[in-house]
C-alpha cells in the first residue's frame, strides 16, 4: 500500500519541497500514533508482569510455575521493546523523495492556437458556404 503526493505550483522546488515536508509529517504522525499503540501495549504487558509478581508472592504453592511465567513477562516485555526500537523507522519510509524537473516544463500555447484556427476552418467553410443557399423562396 501507498500514498502518492502530489503538489502543483509555479516554482518547481517549491512545490517538491511542499511534498517532501507534507510526506515527513505524514511519517512523523504515523511514527507517534504507533509508538502510542506500543506504549499501551508494553503498558499491558508491564501491569500483567507487576500482577505476576505480586501473585508469586502471594502462593507459594504455585512458585515454580508462577516464577516462570514471571520470567515469561519479563523476556516478552524486553523483545517487544528492542523489537520496536529496531524497526521504527523502517516501518513507514518515503519511496522517491521529490525533486524538480532537470528541464523547464512550458505550455505550448502556439501549437494550441494553430490547432484551434485548423479546427475551425471547416466551421467557418461551413458557413461560407451554406450561407448562399439560404435564399428566401419566391
Amino acid at each position: 500500500m501507498g500514498i502518492a503526493i502530489s503538489v502543483t505550483d509555479t516554482n518547481a522546488s517549491k512545490a517538491a519541497a511542499i511534498a517532501n515536508a507534507v510526506a515527513e509529517a505524514y511519517i512523523d504522525y504515523n511514527l507517534n500514533m504507533l509508538d502510542e499503540l506500543v506504549k499501551k501495549q508494553l503498558e499491558i504487558l508491564q501491569q500483567q508482569y507487576q500482577d505476576e509478581e505480586k501473585n508469586l508472592s502471594r502462593q507459594p504453592t504455585n512458585r515454580e510455575q508462577l516464577l516462570e511465567n514471571h520470567k515469561l513477562f519479563a523476556a516478552k516485555i524486553e523483545a517487544e521493546t528492542m523489537n520496536w526500537k529496531a524497526t521504527r523507522r523502517s516501518r513507514i519510509q518515503i519511496v522517491d523523495r521529490a525533486e524538480p524537473p532537470q528541464s523547464p516544463i512550458y505550455r505550448n500555447d502556439s501549437l494550441g492556437v494553430i490547432l484551434m484556427i485548423i479546427g475551425m476552418l471547416p466551421l467557418l467553410g461551413g458557413f461560407l458556404f451554406l450561407k448562399p443557399s439560404r435564399q428566401p423562396a419566391v
